[in-house]
């Protein structure tokens, strides 16, 4: 029996389901878990085995937990049937649809969809924050110890982000609510009722939610964008619009130290996770950000 199918069984017995009865289906491999459709007496759900580098990527499992509650409640996240806090394993309920993909940014109705869910997870509170400038740091220090090579201009572009991120750290409460931290297109799923959802609460926590808002906005065009604020906020001013563009680069260098890390346990040959966070700090470099 392989690994997989081991922890499968384990998480059914949990369950009290009988294997024999479920079948199981691989889903698309995600950058941190591996997740299965099962069905079992005529119902469908989602399996997911978390990751079990859960700590060194900022993952938090009661935070996770925390806010899958939340959201399965208000019916803008998948329902939560099952989570196993010690290794991440996770059931919920199947939803059928399809996920998003960027031409649905184009969509104006899309696009107020999408800020209405947000605005709804982001009114949530609980007793865990998102520390995206702390996640930073500690990978800093976890790619010092595993001798990880960065970008050769690395500490340009963390000059940058250093400046978006102090004078973002004033007012740190000025927009403050329960982030899910990674709502990328791709983790909202269309279902065929019509209702969209946000999925993968993985990093999810108090925080600015600015955050988020930089996680859908580079995908649009500069009048999209100003509209992106205007959805959200009812109006989109110069101090919005240069906080977003701020956010921005406090993203891609949470999103370029997470790949950074990831690669210390996934081979270059099975994705180099190095050019992808250098990729990132690519970006940040053609940025030329600091004015304001």
């Amino acid at each position: 029996m392989s690994l997989p199918e081991q922890r499968i069984c384990q998480l059914l017995g949990r369950l009290g389901w009988n294997r024999s009865e479920c079948t199981i289906a691989p889903q698309p491999m995600g950058s941190t878990n591996e997740s299965y459709k099962c069905s079992y007496r005529d119902e469908e759900f989602v399996l997911r085995l978390g990751t079990r580098q859960a700590g060194i990527l900022s993952i938090n499992r009661h935070a996770e937990e925390a806010a899958l509650n939340l959201v399965s409640k208000l019916s803008c996240g998948a329902n939560l049937v099952y989570y196993d806090l010690e290794t991440g394993n996770m059931v919920t309920k199947y939803i059928y649809g399809r996920e998003l993909a960027a031409d649905d940014l184009n969509d104006p109705k899309r696009l107020a969809q999408m800020v209405q869910v947000l605005k709804t997870v982001h009114t949530q509170k609980t007793a865990f924050a998102f520390d995206f400038y702390g996640d930073v740091e500690r990978r800093l220090e976890v790619l010092k110890e595993h001798n990880i090579s960065l970008h050769p201009e690395f500490s340009r572009a963390y000059e940058i982000y250093r400046i978006c991120r102090e004078r973002n750290s004033i007012d740190s409460k000025l927009h403050f609510g329960l982030c899910h931290g990674d709502p990328f297109v791709n983790n909202f799923v269309l279902s065929n009722s019509g209702q969209l959802f946000l999925l993968d609460y993985e990093y999810a926590g108090m925080g600015d939610v600015f955050f988020d808002l930089s996680c859908i906005a580079p995908g649009l065009t500069p009048e999209k964008q100003k509209e992106l604020l205007r959805l959200y906020f009812g109006e989109c001013t110069p101090f919005l619009l240069e906080k977003l563009y701020d956010f921005f680069i406090i993203n891609l260098m949470w999103n370029g130290t997470w790949a950074y890390v990831k690669s210390c346990d996934v081979p270059k040959e099975v994705f180099d996770y190095i050019q992808f966070g250098d990729f990132h700090m690519d970006s940040i470099l053609k940025s030329g950000r600091p004015k304001k």
